[in-house]
């Protein structure tokens, strides 16, 4: 989640009067998070969260995706955001030229990064497997916006900064990616996958999982690279140490829900090293871009610099 958009009282009073969600009482933006504009949303009928799809990091057409999505997720028995329609049936209108949704405020929190358990991951894993599961029936389709294509422009265009960073950096990510460029997998499961599977993207209550949030990355992809995006989100402390015991119980718990196939199993590697790729690279473009005061602080790549390091080295 992130705030980049100012809406007025005057303005959402007005969207909200095109919903059954009661009347306004309150709203305040989030400012977590990276992509969309939030605000916590409080009415006489109840707590809601208001989403503003920006342009700059949304493709306006992919919003029906990633609103089908969440619906197929709930009623698939994935607690997610119940998606509030207005009058005329529709999800999406829009608000201060943007396309806007309301969802339910779902209750729970997400984990601190230094209090993950392997209890954690194990339901984390089966979730994302039931989640894969779900997404295999899905029938929209979706191109992964972020996948290798992506990768290779963004290594283009920031190639000159990365040994920057960090001394023989550059040389690491050509070889990577020359290797996913000649071998990328194909013909594996694939579906709607998540695409961001961190722990802020996971709230739990009662030590139980109770919502997965945030579809602005959902996607048509391999579920194998899902699962190593999980891996690459859960399995390392605060410190960025690989926890053994987190990755053993994530996977175990996916493949409670959902076996591996031999294939994907042998692929798991490589995909751990590409997802680590992909977010790397993503944070060096928030940080290139990141203007002084802006509203949202850019995350930090080195923490997947390291994790990237752990994966070419250990693979």
């Amino acid at each position: 989640m992130a705030f980049y958009t100012e809406v007025s009282e005057q303005d959402l009073k007005a969207f909200l009067a095109q919903f059954d969600v009661g009347a306004y009482q309150s709203h305040v933006g989030i400012r977590k998070g990276v992509s969309n504009t939030n605000y916590d949303l409080h009415t006489d009928d109840g707590h809601y969260v208001l989403t503003l799809f920006e342009p700059n990091r949304v493709h306006i057409e992919d919003v029906p995706f990633f609103m089908a999505y969440a619906d197929a997720l709930q009623k698939g028995g994935v607690s997610s955001p119940k998606i509030m329609m207005d009058k005329q049936g529709h999800f999406v209108r829009e608000l201060c030229g943007r396309p806007a949704c309301i969802v339910s405020y779902l209750l729970g929190k997400d984990v601190d990064k230094a209090d993950i358990t392997p209890d954690n991951c194990r339901k984390v894993g089966a979730t994302l497997a039931k989640m894969h599961k779900i997404g295999a029936d899905f029938e929209h389709l979706k191109v992964n916006r972020y996948s290798l294509e992506k990768w290779n422009g963004w290594f283009s265009r920031y190639k000159d900064t990365l040994n920057k960073a960090k001394n023989g950096l550059g040389l690491t990510i050509y070889m990577l990616l020359t290797e996913l460029n000649n071998s990328w997998p194909k013909d594996l499961p694939r579906g709607a996958i998540h695409g961001d599977f961190f722990p802020d993207n996971v709230f739990f209550r009662n030590f139980e999982i109770s919502g997965v949030i945030d579809f602005h990355f959902a996607c048509t992809d391999l579920f194998i690279f899902d699962l190593a995006i999980a891996v690459n989100a859960w399995c390392f402390d605060r410190d960025i140490k690989f926890v053994n015991e987190r990755f053993h119980a994530l996977v175990q718990g996916y493949q409670s829900v959902r076996p591996l196939t031999p294939a994907e199993t042998k692929v798991l590697p490589l995909m751990l090293k590409a997802a680590a790729l992909r977010f790397l690279l993503s944070r060096i473009e928030e940080y290139a871009n990141n203007k002084e005061n802006a509203a949202v602080t850019p995350h930090d790549p080195r923490s997947f610099i390291k994790r990237l390091e752990f994966f070419t080295n250990e693979h």
